[in-house]
Order: C-alpha cells, then sequence, then structure tokens
C-alpha cells in the first residue's frame, strides 16, 4: 500500500514507533450491515454502529474481505483509513477505487492497485450549514464524484483529488449525478435537470422534469443512461433514466424491496429482495435470482463470477454459480470485533477477559432514549466474543434494554448481573444462554418470558410508567449484591430504596421456582434520582460500609454503616453530607456527580462531576464532616503557583493501572493520568496528540495481561498500550529483524519465548494474522498471514501463552512490516 499525500518510509517508521504502536483500534460489528461493494481483490461491507437518531450521526465501520489473501479485516486509521467511522462508501469501476466518506466528512480513494489517496478539502471547509452527505455518484467515466449533501452538492475531481466545483443553495439534495449533459438531483419527491456546463448558481437554476413516491438515490450507468431508485413503489421501485437533446426521460418501474445497489464491471448492481438486477451501460437489465435460503439480503458482484451476501448477525459469506445452481464457496463469517460502539460500564471476568456493554442512561445520554437492546462482548488474548441474548438466546434478545451497568457474580463467575432504566435486572449464565433470572415491574415487556419475576411495583406517576430503574449492580465483600432502585412514588419524605440480594439468597436461587427475593434497605433524609448509584466499600477498614449519591440534588452524599447485618436498620449508623468545602475552605459544588471510584490502595473515594473531581477519606464523611481535596498540580513556570486539576472539565470516569497512577476520562479533554503520588500529571491523551478517536471518553479499563488501557470514546473502543511497566515478559521476547523492510524474504526470529508456547500473530486492528509454536524458546514467522500471503505494511503484535497454559496470552512484543 503507498499512500500519496502523506509520508515516505522513513517518516512512516517514525510515525508508527511513536504512536501507531501503542495503539489498537476496535471497529464495531453488530450485524446491521448497510453497505456491501464486490472489488476484483476485496469485498468491502459496513457494519452501522448505532441506530438513527438525532443524537449521533450516521455512521460505520468499515470491514473487507482480502480474496487472496483470504483474510476477514477490520479497517480503520490504523492500518488504511483516514477516520475510524464511515458515512457513505461507493465503488467507480472505471476509476478502479472505492471512494470512502467519513462521519468528519473526510475522503479517502482507496484504489485496486493499493494506493490510499486522502482528499481533505471538503472535511476542511468552513460553512454555516450542514455538510451532512447525503449521497455518493459517480460520472460515466469516474473522473468525477457527486455528493449530494445537506445545503447542495459537492464535485470532487478524482484525478486531481481535489473539489471541483460545488453548489450552496441552502437546501437539501437527497442524491445527485452527472447524465450525460445533464445535472441531475433529487430535492423531496421533485426530480430535477440542469445543463451540467452552465451555471447553477442558485436551486431556481434547475427545472423540475418530474415528481416522484420519496425518490432517494440517483445513479449513472453510461454516457446517457442512469437509475433513479424510489421507496415508493410495490414495495420499491427502480427506474432508467435517459438524457436526450430534447430533455430527460424517466422509464417505467421496475418494483421489488431494494437491499443494496453498488457499481461493479458491467455497471450497476441492484440486490433485490429475491434477485440481483444488473443494469448495463445501454440501460438493459439482466436478472439473476437468488436461491430461497438467501434472499432479503445484502448482496453485491463484481463481475457476476462470485456473489457476495451480507445477512445480519450472521455475518458475510460468499457463493458462486454453477449453471442454474449455487455453490458455497464461504461459509458466515464476522468480523472479530465488539458489538458495542460506545460502552459507559466495563467489568473483567476471571476467564473471559473484560466484558464490555453498550451505554444506558445516563448523564451523557439522559436526554436520549435510544432503547438498544444489551450488547455483550468479551475481549481476551486480543480476540472478542458475543455473549449478548440478541445472539446467544433471540428469544429474550430485548429483555433488557439501555443497560446500565454489569457485575460479575464473585461464586460463579458464570453468572453476570445487568442492570436498566426501563427493564429492571437480569442474572443471566454466559455457559447456558437459557438460565435468565429477570427481575423487574409486573408490566415488563418480558412478563411472560421465562426466568420472569416481579420485585417492585408499577410506577403510579403516568410519566413514568415505561420506567424501572435499577443503578449499576455492584456486590460487596461479603457476597451481598446492592443497587438502588429510583421508587419515585414514595418520596412524601425523601428516601433512597437499596435493594440487597443476601449472598446466601442468590446463591441458592438457581430458578423462579425457588427464587428467595432481594431484601430493601430504606435510608430517610436523601431524594432518589433516576442516575443514583450505591456503592458497597472494600477498603479493609470500610468492608460494611455502603456510600451513596443520587448524583444530582444538594450535594447529597450518604454513607451508611450496616455494621455486618446488610438488611437490619437497627444497628446501622447513616450520616449524610449536604455541603462540602475543600483544603483551603472553599465551598465545592457537587452537583452531576458522574462517578464514584474507590482506590483500592488507600481506601479513598474519588468523585468525579460536572466541574471536575476530587477525592474524600469515608472516615471524615462517617465522622460528619465534609472536606475533600481537589488535586493541584504545579505550573513549573517558575512561580509557585499551582491549578486545580481538570477544573471546570466533566469526568466520566475513574480507574487506575498496574502502577497505581490515575486515568480519568473526560467530556471534551480526552484522557488524563495522574501519577501514582498525585503531584504530576504525566500523560494527556486527546484525538490531536494521539490515536484516541475522540476527545469525549466515557470510561477505561486496565487489562494487566498486556499493560493497556481499554477506552470508550464517542468514536468507538480502543486499545492504549501503556509504556512507563513493560512487563518482563515484552523485556526479555526479541523480534528480528525489526522492521522488517520491502526487500526482506526470510524469516523474523521470536526469541526469548516460554518452551512450547503458543505464539499468535495479529495485526493492529485485532486480526488474527498467524498461529505459531515455539520450539526452544524460540519462534519462527515469515511474514505471512494463514493463507501464506506476505502481509500488508503496519504494526503486528506478538501474543505469547505462558509456560504452563495455552489458554492465557501475553502481548510480548510488536514487529513493525514495511513494504
Amino acid at each position: 500500500m503507498k499512500l500519496r499525500l502523506t509520508l515516505s518510509i522513513t517518516a512512516a517508521l517514525t510515525l508508527c514507533s511513536i504512536q501507531a504502536s501503542d495503539w489498537r483500534i476496535h471497529p464495531t460489528f453488530d450485524g446491521e450491515i448497510n453497505y456491501m461493494v464486490d472489488t476484483p481483490s476485496f469485498t468491502y461491507f459496513t457494519g452501522k454502529v448505532l441506530p438513527d437518531n438525532n443524537f449521533f450521526p450516521t455512521s460505520h465501520s468499515l470491514f473487507r474481505y482480502d480474496k487472496e489473501g483470504e483474510e476477514l479485516q477490520s479497517l480503520s486509521t490504523i492500518n488504511l483509513l483516514s477516520d475510524n467511522t464511515v458515512s457513505l462508501i461507493g465503488y467507480c469501476s472505471g476509476g478502479g477505487y472505492l471512494a470512502v466518506v467519513y462521519s468528519n466528512y473526510d475522503i479517502d480513494l482507496i484504489y485496486d492497485n493499493g494506493d490510499v489517496v486522502n482528499i481533505p478539502a471538503y472535511r476542511l471547509a468552513s460553512l454555516s450549514y450542514s455538510k451532512m452527505v447525503n449521497s455518493i455518484s459517480f460520472s460515466s467515466t469516474g473522473d468525477m464524484i457527486y455528493l449530494a449533501t445537506d445545503f447542495g452538492y459537492v464535485a470532487i475531481n478524482a484525478v486531481k483529488h481535489e473539489v471541483a466545483e460545488s453548489g450552496i443553495y441552502g437546501e437539501a439534495l437527497t442524491s445527485v449525478a452527472r447524465i450525460g449533459d445533464r445535472l441531475l438531483a433529487i430535492r423531496g419527491n421533485s426530480l430535477l435537470a440542469a445543463d451540467a456546463a452552465g451555471n447553477r448558481f442558485s436551486i431556481d437554476d434547475f427545472e423540475e422534469v418530474g415528481v416522484f413516491d420519496r425518490p432517494y438515490l440517483l445513479q449513472t450507468l453510461g454516457d446517457s443512461k442512469g437509475l433513479l431508485l424510489t421507496y415508493g413503489g410495490s414495495p420499491q421501485a427502480v427506474r432508467v433514466i435517459t438524457v436526450t437533446p430534447s430533455g430527460v426521460e424517466v422509464g417505467n418501474a421496475d418494483n421489488a424491496r431494494v437491499y443494496n445497489v453498488s457499481g461493479n464491471k458491467d455497471g450497476i448492481m441492484v440486490a433485490t429482495s429475491s434477485s440481483l438486477w444488473q443494469y448495463q451501460a445501454d440501460g438493459s437489465r439482466t436478472t439473476l435470482t437468488l436461491p430461497d435460503n438467501y434472499r432479503n439480503v445484502i448482496a453485491s458482484s463484481y463481475d457476476y463470477s462470485e456473489i457476495w451476501l451480507g445477512n445480519g448477525r450472521k455475518g458475510v459469506s460468499s457463493m458462486e454459480r454453477n449453471g442454474d445452481d449455487f455453490v458455497v464457496t464461504r461459509d458466515y463469517m464476522i468480523p472479530d470485533a465488539p458489538a458495542p460502539y460506545i460502552s459507559t460500564h466495563i467489568a473483567e471476568h476471571p476467564s473471559r477477559g473484560l466484558l464490555v456493554i453498550n451505554f444506558g442512561y445516563d448523564y451523557n445520554f439522559w436526554t436520549i432514549n435510544i432503547q438498544l437492546p444489551l450488547l455483550l462482548s468479551g475481549y481476551k488474548d486480543g480476540g472478542w466474543s458475543n455473549y449478548s441474548p440478541i445472539y446467544t438466546n433471540p428469544a429474550q434478545g430485548s429483555v433488557i434494554k439501555t443497560p446500565n451497568g454489569i457485575a460479575v457474580d464473585p461464586d460463579n463467575p458464570d453468572y453476570v448481573y445487568v442492570s436498566s432504566v426501563s427493564n429492571g435486572v437480569i442474572r443471566m449464565n454466559l455457559k447456558d444462554s437459557s438460565d435468565i433470572i429477570h427481575m423487574s415491574k409486573p408490566s415488563d415487556p418480558g412478563k411472560n418470558l421465562p426466568g420472569f419475576i416481579a420485585i417492585v411495583a408499577d410506577p403510579m406517576d403516568k410519566d413514568r410508567k415505561w420506567a424501572c430503574r435499577f443503578s449499576e449492580p455492584h456486590f460487596d465483600t461479603a457476597g451481598n449484591l446492592w443497587m438502588s432502585y429510583a421508587d419515585m412514588d414514595n418520596q412524601t419524605e425523601p428516601t433512597i430504596h437499596l435493594m440487597c440480594w443476601e449472598a446466601e439468597d442468590r446463591r441458592s436461587t438457581t430458578s423462579v421456582s425457588d427464587f428467595r427475593a432481594p431484601k430493601w434497605l430504606r435510608v430517610k433524609g436523601v431524594k432518589c434520582t433516576n442516575v443514583d448509584e450505591v456503592v458497597p466499600l472494600t477498603y479493609r477498614t470500610h468492608r460494611n460500609w455502603l456510600l451513596y449519591s443520587n448524583k444530582v440534588y444538594e450535594n447529597a452524599f450518604a454513607v451508611i454503616d450496616t455494621n455486618g447485618t446488610p438488611t437490619e436498620p437497627s444497628d446501622d449508623n447513616v450520616v449524610i453530607i449536604n455541603t462540602l468545602y475543600d483544603q483551603d475552605g472553599n465551598a465545592v459544588s457537587a452537583h452531576n456527580v458522574r462517578c464514584m471510584w474507590e482506590d483500592p490502595s488507600t481506601g479513598r473515594v474519588w468523585v468525579g462531576h460536572d466541574e471536575g473531581l476530587f477525592y474524600f477519606n469515608p472516615d471524615d464523611f462517617m465522622a460528619g464532616d465534609g472536606k475533600v481535596t481537589r488535586i493541584k498540580v504545579a505550573r513549573n513556570d517558575g512561580t509557585n503557583l499551582a491549578d486545580y486539576l481538570l477544573n471546570l472539565v466533566p469526568v466520566n470516569h475513574i480507574t487506575s493501572d498496574g502502577a497505581g497512577r490515575k486515568w480519568f476520562s473526560t467530556k471534551g479533554g480526552g484522557m488524563v493520568c495522574l501519577s501514582a503520588d498525585g503531584r504530576s500529571v504525566e500523560e494527556e491523551l486527546t484525538s490531536g496528540s494521539s490515536l484516541l478517536p475522540d476527545d469525549v471518553v466515557y470510561c477505561a479499563f486496565y487489562i494487566p495481561s498486556t499493560n493497556s488501557m481499554m477506552i470508550s470514546t464517542s468514536g468507538g473502543l480502543v486499545e492504549y498500550y501503556l509504556s512507563h511497566s513493560a512487563s518482563s515478559s515484552e523485556d526479555a521476547v526479541k523480534a528480528y529483524p525489526n522492521p522488517v523492510r520491502p526487500d526482506y524474504t526470510g524469516f523474523v526470529i521470536i526469541d526469548g519465548l516460554p518452551d512450547d508456547a503458543v505464539v499468535k500473530i495479529v495485526d493492529a486492528s485485532g486480526n488474527l494474522v498467524k498461529e505459531l509454536r515455539a520450539e526452544g524458546g524460540e519462534a519462527r514467522w515469515d511474514v505471512t498471514n494463514h493463507g501464506f500471503k506476505r502481509v500488508s505494511s503496519g504494526v503486528y503484535f506478538v501474543m505469547s501463552s505462558g509456560i504452563d497454559s495455552d489458554e492465557a496470552f501475553t502481548n510480548v512484543t510488536k514487529i513493525l512490516v514495511v513494504n
């Protein structure tokens, strides 16, 4: 691969060693394949990262199948792309390139010969209108790309790689295409046309040539032919457009449900519910009827010799024609990728690595209610597994929506607990997907499904009929499971409602038939909210204590000492703190608390809120003293002045790494790392200074086995490998030659491994490239993938099993390949 607009080999080596080698991007795949394009060497497809809504832009992760190397690849800024989330893709056979339009309006052209050209002009353009791109088309010769936008259109010269023209009309155009000597556009239900060589200073310079039922796409076929697609029809329609000297003629409708439209060798392929329609440059059409078991799917083919299909959560597959029959050439495959795109809660599992769930209802998202079903993925040894009920038990795949937190059972790690704002809480068995206990309200939509039991009453407030909100689940050191319940109906006297599923009752419950119900602890004097949280403290002197915050009102914190009797309130000691002040005696406002985190080494509790962060000693709170400490960081400018760390910056999440350093996930400020002694800022990760996809970071979690941080941002999941305390195995293991130069054709020797260790080579997007076995502490890699094709340029991670186990893998070194 040659990047025309970027780097020489020397510069590429510098970039990779400084940045790319420290990062892995984890593109998302959850089954909604929206676009598929088959090209001579690759089949590209996109996975939609979130459903359509007004909060998030429409964006996708991009994947491709390498036909020669026989690899399913995740694409990202690490290995090929200029950004990680894609808005649209389209293939121009005449130009031999795939056009990729990103959510940030950047544009890449990925050529069939491997070249990648970035065209940043549209992204950099300053406009007062929305720059949303609604569709993409190509001229018949492939030298021009037309983008229909929310303000008009933009034309890109695909030869000069620059913006050639634009029509800024202040009105959204759904699609634009050049057909013959006419520029056609869709505005609302109207098909418009104008002289392609004339002036088009306003939308009035176009004439209306037809009105149709919900037209949405124009595509160019040949010098005078094109396609018009409409949602109106039986159930949809495809029409051939002909441009003549006398005007624009729109042909009769071909009616079918359309699943995909893609350019290919012979023109435009339209995948319908039961057939593939191939439209040639002259407007003629041939039809290929699909087998019954391959209908209603996304489909594409470059030359009809092989047909690629995308079928939701099954993934992608391919088949070849054999006369009138079809032969499957590749069974369904899904990318090695997480299902969640954004996560606000990550948990550690003793045998399944990290458990990552999709976001729910908190300060970042409480103005929207997408109602996504629970998506749960496990990350271990550089690979992803799906544990979502929607994959493993589809009948109960939506029992929990807008998940709010996750906890792993300390006695039986096969059980995990997930709470929700609308559907209560479930206990699900990762080993047996049919084993579910679902605790909610009587009117829950899942009330008739197996495992359901009502443990709270339906809300009386008509505006809250939808709600059954339990806070994040947490276990205390005795194995009791704690949550708070937002019971807004019982607030005549402000009261918090804490649910405790005592350890013995939880262990004894195997099904609804022997269900032993949780018990309740009610604490008066604090008003509950939809975003409150109860955290059992685990520090050795605080193990019977609970910390509660309603996260919204009156700086309200409650410290509850249960004295070892969690559901017997008579011996409890409860202290409510409403007034906070810092070490300098200044009042501290902690409205809109976003996170509470107990430092396991000191017992201090750190709090992130809308205006920064502080920590406190729970003993002080229990004594009724609301003293907190705000971290001061010296300016180091020759003065004795210091500033409060992250002052006025919302802090979403707090955690620590293996060296005891604190990591703060912020809304808009990226990631900030504080030294273990709290005296200095050691790292600041932003989208401008690193490969962090976005400066809005929701949470992070430390992975000891790889000395890395899994980071959830508004641009997806990424992994950052720490350099401050590399493991001894990484120091001992060496790979040579490293980097691997273009002219090197021998083996890369990986030395210093445990004897008989299993070695996995993975690329920077997490794709497994090769698996080896060490002999005498040494493994040899021929720089090829499992299809024996030389790998592409990039950074590759060496994962090694331990001496006595081939199940637990550790990142031991990195290898840079330059072709």
